[in-house]
């Protein structure tokens, strides 16, 4: 381990609206801090409960990466790990979704390499279904708003009858 490496993920979220409009798009761009073996790194202290605190992460996340990727869809358990809940709307679910992995060509890192690339294989075999993602407030008060335009715009009346009962 580099002694000037920062030990985290990096998670850049941009969500783009425009105003008036009913869709909304996300941009996450994410680096995930590598999985490394305490007892490669010699680790101690903070350093060493930072790579605990990673390596569990990563833990959960390819445990929500196996449950996806299987095709009976079962428990994701999304909530185990901050990282998961961040990351969540682009797992499985109606985002598209590119994962670039890093590996070393060393030989000291084979494992490491050997892992990352058994982790991508997991990855390619979730499948996302990507769709327009619609804000259904807006998209009703749209829907009024053309309904209103089209009554005012041809000669139908709308007539409103309030009925009373009486009771004697």
């Amino acid at each position: 381990m580099n002694d000037a490496s920062s030990r985290s993920h990096a998670i850049f979220t941009l969500t783009i609206e425009k105003r008036g409009e009913e869709t909304s798009s996300k941009l996450q761009l994410v680096d995930l801090a590598g999985s490394e073996r305490l007892k490669k790194t010699q680790a101690e202290g903070e350093r060493m409960r930072e790579g605990i605190n990673i390596n569990e992460g990563l833990y959960v996340l390819g445990a929500v990466i196996s449950v996806l990727a299987d095709k009976p869809k079962e428990y994701v358990p999304y909530r185990d790990s901050k990282i998961t809940r961040v990351l969540q709307d682009s797992l499985g679910g109606n985002s598209y979704a590119v994962m670039i992995v890093c590996v070393s060509p060393a030989d000291t890192n084979a494992s490491e390499t050997a892992q990352a690339l058994r982790f991508a294989s997991r990855v390619k075999q979730v499948e996302n279904k990507p769709i327009v993602n619609v804000d259904p407030k807006l998209a009703y008060i749209r829907s009024l708003e053309e309904e209103l335009a089209r009554r005012r715009a041809g000669d139908t009346y709308v007539v409103f009858i309030k009925s009373v009962c009486f009771s004697v």
